[in-house]
């Protein structure tokens, strides 16, 4: 069990790893351990509309960074890189709970009423063009902050990425129409010649407001 003092002390020593060590490498069991929290991350409904690759191979690396707006190289040294992509598929996700709660046998009511609204819910906002993905992108982003916490318990480097060109991610991994990536996440461990700057957190007053 992790104390509040080693998640408070896991939080500080974590940071945006900027240059990773290209001969050091995640373990398979760590690496299930992260993937792992991200399957038990909240999201909701709990309809999980996201999807994860983790890629592995160096060449596929090295062409996710080099992309215009991504050229991170140093990022390509990274043990994995898991990309997280909105599932903009949502009818699937619904159906896949369906199917698991009829799995047990009859309904309940509070089930059959839980998936009512989940349907009349999901039906009205797919109505909006741009929502399946928006939805979607900040469930992944629920799951994505679950990663970055369960990778620094187990000191292990991440960054995390934005503004690249989804049109390039999903071109170098094939991806199909309905995965739409949202960030990146480099996992490895920091090259001895990273650099490390002071941590810049607001402070307690500014961020909260208590009433």
């Amino acid at each position: 069990m992790i104390t509040p003092q080693e998640m408070h002390e896991a939080l500080l020593w974590r940071y945006a790893t900027k240059k990773f060590d290209p001969g050091k490498t995640v373990s398979p069991d760590d690496l299930r351990m992260i993937m792992e929290t991200i399957r038990l991350a909240p999201t909701s409904f709990g309809l999980q509309p996201f999807h994860v690759y983790i890629i592995s191979e160096q060449k596929e690396k090295e062409a996710l960074f080099s992309s215009k707006g991504l050229e991170q190289k140093t990022k390509a040294d990274a043990s994995h890189v898991l990309v997280f992509c909105a599932d903009t598929d949502i009818k699937s996700h619904v159906k896949l709970y369906v199917d698991h709660l009829s799995s047990s046998g009859k309904l309940s009511e509070a089930a059959f009423r839980m998936i009512k609204g989940m349907k009349m819910f999901v039906a009205w906002k797919t109505f909006f063009y741009l929502f399946p993905r928006a939805w979607a992108a900040r469930q992944a982003y629920i799951a994505l902050g679950f990663a970055l916490v369960s990778a620094a318990q187990l000191r292990i480097d991440s960054c995390a990425v934005e503004g690249f060109f989804v049109s390039h991610v999903s071109k170098v991994l094939k991806l199909p129409k309905n995965h739409q990536p949202v960030a990146l996440l480099a996992l490895g461990y920091r090259a001895s010649d990273d650099v490390l700057y002071p941590k810049y957190r607001l402070p307690e007053g500014t961020l909260f407001t208590k009433k």
